[in-house]
């Protein structure tokens, strides 16, 4: 069992690795890496791809069990650098969540969409790395890229939250109109 104590801090407050808090498996990869990095509120909207992440991993198919075993001691380690790969390259997240996730799995199929586009979202937003190819869709919820600036207004963090809200709103509109 895990107990942390709440702690206002400003995002402009830097930490070093052995102030941070959390469960690994679902931590930032940016908080996970060697450099001290702010912590934002777009870290801890990561930490809502990997246990998104986890969920699929843990709902495998029987015959996908040992990639998903392998997935989840991945995303346990304190080494960022899956992670970081995971979200900065769209091919190997893709074959990453195709070893978890078969095409024959209807169930999860619109997880395995969501997360990756999650992580490309991530990547433009968080990771600042620029565009990266689309999978699919082009009715998917585009923002623009961050500032350069640490400090974003509440007007910016809510256009960012919701285009992330809008990649599960398209994904929920679409498993629904499947299933009828």
């Amino acid at each position: 069992m895990e107990f942390s104590v709440a702690e206002d801090r400003p995002e402009t407050d830097v930490r070093a690795n052995a102030e941070r808090t959390g469960t690994i498996a679902f931590m930032s990869s940016q908080l996970l890496s060697e450099e001290p990095a702010r912590h934002t509120f777009m870290h801890d909207l990561e930490s809502f791809l990997w246990v998104l992440v986890w969920l699929v991993a843990v709902h495998a198919r029987e015959y996908n069990q040992r990639n998903a075993n392998l997935l989840r001691e991945k995303l346990c380690s304190p080494d960022d650098s899956f992670k970081s790969f995971f979200i900065a390259n769209s091919d190997r997240a893709r074959a990453q969540m195709a070893r978890v996730i078969d095409s024959a799995d209807t169930d999860w199929a619109y997880a395995r969409k969501v997360i990756l586009r999650f992580a490309r979202f991530l990547h433009q937003n968080l990771y600042r790395q620029g565009d990266i190819a689309s999978d699919d869709d082009s009715s998917e919820p585009e923002s623009e890229p961050l500032s350069g600036t640490t400090k974003l207004s509440c007007e910016e963090k809510w256009g960012l939250i919701r285009t992330l809200i809008g990649i599960f709103d398209v994904a929920i509109v679409k498993l629904q109109s499947s299933s009828h």
